[in-house]
């Protein structure tokens, strides 16, 4: 059980971290 939790909140994580690269380059480029 906590094998998969924290393999859930390692892949929510990294979406986190992708999306605020993704708002951060759009800041840059406006």
């Amino acid at each position: 059980m906590t094998s998969v939790r924290r393999r859930r909140t390692k892949v929510i994580n990294e979406c986190m971290c992708a999306h605020v690269a993704c708002l951060y380059a759009r800041g840059i480029n406006q």
